[in-house]
């Protein structure tokens, strides 16, 4: 493929062509305010997949100038991508320049490390061109301060015990507002869509993969995939096999069920001590209400998710009653959880944090608020809201849009 070098002057020239829109938006916003240029060039395109996109025709995608596939490994401590292998075959074979990136829902750093080893135990064996990946994807009911502890957790494992440095994955937002700077030692990978170059974020101070689109289209994937640029700060300096690692030793609470006639998986939850969302997560089940007399579940039993919460901005007419209502809580749990003295007395603009329950949960976005902070305080991952509202952009969000918060 011929290797895409990046235009600097103008931004809005280059990349997917020149648009009326974009050409405006240079116009009306200074050059600096979106300034945030690849670690180095020549850029290389790129593709990254998952499960999601199924079977893959690498050498169609090869043939439309693909180089670069991310492949998902897996998620957590005990889920492999279904397709991973398949997905690595096939992309080999098509002479793809290969790198394998993580979903991480740790909580600890200790689950982060054993999540790191998983990972690697996924990927031993294998050759790779680019850099192992953290996606920083449920970082949900953490505080910022334990976001990059556990990224940091991650990274160092892999690195010690496979000595590849590794990468990190997260929307523009994530990296402006929730990490660390510390963490700038490792290449960043953003996600940011509908602009002619990533926003800066006062810690790196240039990308090295940038994932533009979650939409688009290549030869060889059936629908959308997500389309990225990479220059060589993505790159190992070889290709290297990624040495064999033990995976962790599995929690005792997993365990394969087999789907019998008639059940749901709101049954099969109720019957584990669980929920239909934890067992349509780890089996990645596209379609919570289809599943079939013999098919093979991983369930974790007894594991039901900490609360999800929002922090809402007390608009006028507003009461705690009212409140409670709409986000299925109840006014006690307001009270407790913000330490209301006169629970008949609250003030417009007070800050409250809401646990929320019920199935038709909104939060209704505050002039000020990013995808990121909605999905730290729901409980959800910024995946899952991008998903669950259709949103293209997770970057740009307004006053008064409605989220749901239980997809």
């Amino acid at each position: 493929m011929k290797q895409r070098t990046h235009a600097r002057l103008p931004l809005c020239f280059g990349k997917r062509g020149i648009a009326a829109l974009a050409i405006l938006i240079c116009l009306l916003f200074p050059l600096t305010a979106l300034a945030f240029p690849p670690a180095e060039t020549p850029l290389m395109d790129g593709i990254d997949v998952s499960v999601w996109q199924g079977e893959v025709d690498f050498e169609q995608v090869r043939a439309a100038g693909v180089e670069v596939v991310y492949i998902r490994a897996g998620e957590g401590d005990n889920h492999t991508d279904p397709w991973l292998e398949r997905h690595y075959a096939s992309a080999q074979k098509a002479g793809m320049k290969i790198g394998f990136y993580h979903f991480v829902n740790a909580r600890t750093t200790q689950d982060a490390q054993k999540q790191a080893r998983f990972f690697l135990s996924l990927i031993g064996g294998k050759q790779a061109q680019l850099r192992p990946v953290i996606d920083m994807g449920d970082m949900s009911g953490l505080t910022d301060s334990e976001i990059t502890a556990i990224a940091q957790a991650f990274l160092s494992e892999v690195e010690a015990l496979s000595g590849q440095k590794g990468a990190i994955y997260i929307d523009a937002s994530g990296a402006r507002d929730i990490l660390n700077a510390s963490l700038a030692q490792y290449p960043l990978w953003v996600a940011n869509y509908g602009v002619s170059e990533p926003e800066g974020n006062g810690k790196w101070n240039g990308w090295a993969g940038w994932q533009y689109t979650n939409q688009g289209r290549v030869s060889g994937v059936n629908g959308y995939v997500d389309r990225d640029y990479f220059n060589q700060a993505m790159f190992l300096e070889e290709s290297t096999v990624t040495p064999p690692v033990d995976p962790p030793k599995q929690d005792d609470n997993l365990i394969t069920v087999t789907v019998r006639r008639g059940d749901t998986l709101r049954a099969i939850a109720a019957r584990y001590d669980t929920t239909a969302d934890s067992i349509a997560r780890i089996n990645d089940l596209p379609n919570p209400n289809l599943i079939f007399p013999g098919q093979k579940l991983v369930v974790r039993r007894g594991w039901t998710p900490a609360a999800r919460y929002i922090e809402y901005t007390v608009q006028a007419g507003d009461t705690l009653s009212a409140l409670a209502a709409r986000y299925g809580t109840t006014v006690d749990s307001i009270v407790a959880l913000n330490h209301i003295t006169d629970p008949n007395r609250i003030t417009t603009g007070q800050k409250l944090r809401i646990a929320v329950n019920n199935q038709d949960a909104v939060y209704v976005v505050q002039r000020g608020d990013t995808l990121s902070q909605i999905a730290h305080w729901s409980g959800l991952s910024l995946r899952e809201l991008v998903r669950a509202n259709g949103i293209r952009d997770a970057d740009r969000i307004y006053p008064g849009q409605r989220i749901l918060l239980n997809p």
